[in-house]
């Protein structure tokens, strides 16, 4: 009863009321509230006498528990509720309406941004791709049109950045060290093969510049396995969340806007539902007939 009386709250404005009488006034979303919040708890038949086909599939799926005990409440329902067949074709024109709209709407916008998907269900997002955030990553806030790759590659700049301003603190102390034995090469030559300049003229040995080579190159390795690691997850995380708006279960989007709305119906789907409805019934229709030729006994045994 709750959520009916939540319904009729929402939607007052939206469900016909009409006045008893021919010249009484019309009254206002409070007095209709009132009077049907009354009688809902009063007499449930008059109820949906009166605004049950106004009502979605769902809210009056709500009476169901009162059908045994009230006669006009199942009498009224059995009026209101949809055959199974039609219910079945119904939750199919509003499952082809959503991913319509899904497709035209939803695809490539910020409803899939990482920022909305966090909101959309923060469990998921954090097992899918929070905890894969480097500590960084977490707490600067990136530009919303930066994609994936830009960011791991504005993360690997950053780490460079670093390991560079530590590499020059490590040089500037050891050639502070070794100040005294630096002083009696005042020629300043150095021989070939023993030491080099980086881009970033700091002067390391050969040795220095293979290893950092060969580190660069397996950072690069890791940086390609996660970045593909990392943009499977989110495409799983996208698609929970497309069959969770398919099923209705996006608590802030308004669905009446597009389940009762005829411009979403894709006519080609339609008609290929229409078709494969009536094989399916031709099916059974068939196999139904081949199994009641099978089970006529004729009184005549075969020996």
């Amino acid at each position: 009863m709750d959520t009916i009386s939540e319904y009729i709250r929402e939607h007052v404005d939206e469900i016909p009321f009409k006045a008893l009488q021919p010249d009484e006034m019309e009254a206002s979303a409070e007095e209709k509230q009132e009077t049907m919040q009354r009688i809902l708890k009063k007499d449930r038949g008059l109820f949906l006498s009166r605004w049950g086909r106004h009502l979605p599939f769902g809210i009056l799926q709500e009476f169901e528990p009162f059908r045994e005990k009230e006669y006009e409440v199942d009498i009224y329902l059995k009026q209101l509720l949809p055959t199974p067949q039609e219910e079945r074709t119904q939750r199919k024109i509003i499952h082809n309406r959503r991913y319509e709209y899904l497709k035209r709407h939803l695809h490539g916008s910020s409803y899939f941004s990482d920022e909305s998907m966090q909101q959309l269900d923060p469990v998921l997002y954090e097992q899918f791709i929070g905890q894969h955030l480097t500590q960084d990553e977490k707490d600067h806030p990136y530009d919303p049109e930066e994609n994936l790759v830009q960011r791991l590659l504005g993360n690997m700049d950053r780490r460079n950045a670093h390991e560079q301003v530590q590499r020059q603190k490590l040089i500037d102390e050891e050639q502070f060290e070794e100040e005294d034995e630096d002083s009696e090469d005042e020629d300043g030559d150095l021989k070939m093969g023993e030491s080099t300049y980086n881009n970033n003229n700091i002067m390391v040995t050969d040795e220095e510049e293979t290893e950092r080579v060969e580190r660069d190159e397996e950072n690069e390795e890791d940086i390609e396995k996660m970045m593909a690691f990392r943009e499977q997850q989110r495409l799983e995380l996208v698609r929970l969340l497309e069959e969770r708006f398919l099923s209705g279960k996006d608590t802030k989007f308004d669905y009446t806007t597009v389940d009762k709305n005829e411009a979403y119906d894709d006519i080609a789907q339609q008609e290929q539902d229409i078709h494969d409805q009536y094989f399916d019934e031709e099916s059974d229709s068939t196999d139904a007939g081949l199994l009641q030729q099978q089970s006529v006994y004729t009184g005549v045994q075969d020996y």
